[in-house]
C-alpha cells in the first residue's frame, strides 16, 4: 500500500530536522516517517538552515502578534503586591543571618516622607560567628503615628515577633 505524500508545512519541516537530528535516520526512513517523498526530504535537509532562519522570523512575529492580542500589563495593585512579596523575602533572609548569629542590635531612625507621613528605618547589626565580623543591614520601613517611645516600643516588639528575632540574642551598644 502506497504512503500518502503531502507537502509540509514549515511547523512539521522543523519536526522533521529535529527528528533526523535527533533519532540520526537515513533519509528514506524520514519520508516513511513523514509521509513524504524523498526528493522533499533531501531539498529540506539541503535548505534546513534557511528552513530555520524562516522558522525564528515567523516566531517572533507569532509572538508580537500574541503580545498584542492576549497580553496586558499587570494592573498596579498586583505589581505592587508582587513588590511587597519580594520585599518581604529580603527582609526575611536579612533577618534569618541575623538569628544564626551570635548576637545582633537594633537601631532605629524616624523621617518623615514628603507629605509629612513618619516613617521608622529599622536596622540590624550583627556579628557573624564565622569570622566576628559585623554587619549592618537593612531590615524594613515601618510607618508610625508618632515618635513618642511607647508607641516605638510596641512597633519594635512587632518587628520582632514578625521577623522572629529571639530577645536573648540582643545586644545593645552605647
Amino acid at each position: 500500500m502506497a504512503s500518502k505524500r503531502k507537502r509540509l508545512n514549515l511547523k512539521e519541516k522543523i519536526d522533521v530536522l529535529e527528528v533526523a537530528e535527533k533519532e540520526k535516520l537515513n533519509v528514506r526512513s524520514l519520508a516513511e516517517r513523514s509521509h513524504v517523498g524523498i526528493t522533499q526530504i533531501n531539498e529540506l535537509l539541503k535548505g534546513k538552515e534557511g528552513i530555520r532562519k524562516t522558522w525564528v522570523l515567523n516566531s517572533n512575529e507569532n509572538l508580537k502578534f500574541q503580545k498584542e492580542k492576549y497580553f496586558s500589563y499587570s494592573s498596579k495593585e498586583i505589581q505592587n503586591e508582587i513588590l511587597e512579596l519580594m520585599s518581604k523575602q529580603v527582609c526575611e533572609a536579612v533577618a534569618s543571618v541575623a538569628i544564626q548569629s551570635d548576637c545582633y542590635s537594633i537601631l532605629v531612625d524616624e523621617t518623615a516622607d514628603i507629605v509629612h507621613d513618619e516613617q521608622v528605618a529599622i536596622v540590624i547589626p550583627y556579628v557573624r560567628p564565622e569570622d566576628f565580623s559585623v554587619h549592618e543591614r537593612f531590615l524594613c520601613f515601618s510607618e508610625t503615628r508618632n515618635t513618642e517611645g511607647e508607641t516605638l516600643a510596641i512597633l519594635l516588639k512587632n518587628v520582632l515577633e514578625t521577623f522572629r528575632l529571639p530577645l536573648s540574642k540582643i545586644r545593645t551598644q552605647c
